[in-house]
């Protein structure tokens, strides 16, 4: 039998179309090097001024941060100005306005005296308060020295915020009337229980000085002291001192002296 003819062309073409798609898949794209250093020299040109960017954009914010920063600063520093200076205004008032509303206790012996030796030593005296509001636990302490006798005595008496006193209102109204005694005993001598036994008399020729004071607290809560001191003279009068000396032994005391450290004198 003969076979068909075939063209010797035909028989490869199989082949070709094979070796055609091989080389397709083998082809490869090769960049030229001078435009592989140009796309890199522009991506880092791109980065470094997107970098720069981000410094001035960065630079620009801490500046205004620190703008923002130092004007809170200085609102903060006039805020606290002015309530301090509020305060201080308040506080200003209110020490005016008790100055001029504040109670103000005098304490003196009332009218001339009677003493007659071998007598005992009793001293009303006339407790004022010469304000316009009342004065609040006010307590008083009254002392009478006779001769050479607990001069040492002259000076200020124990005191404490928690012992509470009376209420002196202010005005004629509220005029009080309260005694001093001359007694054996000194411990006794500020004390409102002292019975005949307790009292000394008087011979008739030794110095009398009755002294002593008044703490008393106004509305505001500030205490205040009102010391007094009268010698009665041989002539029959009180005569009020703010000092008091004694030569033999030596002793000198001054009335303020009379009043708690650190407290408003009258």
């Amino acid at each position: 039998m003969n076979k068909p003819y075939r063209p010797h062309g035909s028989q490869n073409s199989g082949n070709d179309k094979d070796t055609a798609k091989k080389e397709n898949t083998n082809r490869h794209v090769y960049v030229e090097p001078g435009v592989q250093i140009d796309l890199v020299k522009s991506f880092k040109n791109k980065y470094e001024a997107s970098q720069d960017e981000n410094q001035t954009h960065n630079k620009k914010q801490l500046f205004w941060s620190k703008v923002g920063a130092g004007l809170i600063f200085v609102y903060a520093a006039i805020s606290l100005a002015q309530a301090c200076f509020t305060r201080q205004s308040v506080d200003t008032a209110k020490q005016q306005f008790w100055s001029d509303q504040r109670p103000y206790v005098t304490i003196a012996p009332m009218d001339k005296p009677e003493f007659v030796a071998g007598k005992p030593v009793v001293i009303n005296l006339i407790i004022k308060n010469s304000g316009k509001t009342p004065a609040l636990n006010a307590i008083v302490h009254r002392h009478v020295i006779v001769g050479d006798k607990n001069f040492e005595r002259f000076k200020a008496d124990p005191f404490s915020e928690k012992e509470t006193g009376d209420i002196i209102p202010q005005g004629e109204s509220g005029q009080q009337v309260t005694t001093a005694f001359y007694t054996n005993n000194w411990d006794v001598s500020d004390k409102i229980d002292i019975g005949p036994n307790d009292l000394a008399n008087w011979n008739g020729e030794d110095v009398i000085l009755v002294f002593g004071s008044a703490t008393y607290q106004d509305g505001s809560g500030t205490w205040h002291c009102t010391p007094f001191a009268n010698r009665y003279l041989p002539s029959g009068m009180w005569n009020r001192i703010t000092t008091f000396e004694r030569k033999s032994p030596y002793f000198f005391g001054q009335v303020r002296n009379l009043c708690p450290p650190n407290m408003s004198i009258y």
